[in-house]
């Protein structure tokens, strides 16, 4: 493994980075989206009409999106002001 230290643009620290030549990274499903996002399953892959979404506009959604359980928290908050 390579390792090195760098300085963070953000602090006056050096960080430790760390590179496995093994390790990779993969895209998240838009299923794994929605679930992060507390969403039921398949709840952006079809349109209105009945048709099928493409994974990009699915992703789409789900960045532009609010994830449930936050948005029930911040109304639970707003309702006991």
């Amino acid at each position: 493994s390579l390792s090195a230290l760098q300085p963070s643009p953000q602090s006056h620290h050096a960080q430790m980075f760390i590179a496995e030549p093994t390790m990779a990274v993969r895209r998240l499903t838009p299923l794994e989206c929605e679930r992060l996002m507390g969403w039921p399953d398949d709840h952006t892959r079809y349109k209105a009409d009945g048709t099928e979404q493409t994974d990009g506009h699915r992703y789409k959604q789900c960045g532009n999106g609010v994830a449930s359980p936050v948005a029930e928290w911040i109304g639970e908050q707003l309702r006991n002001l």
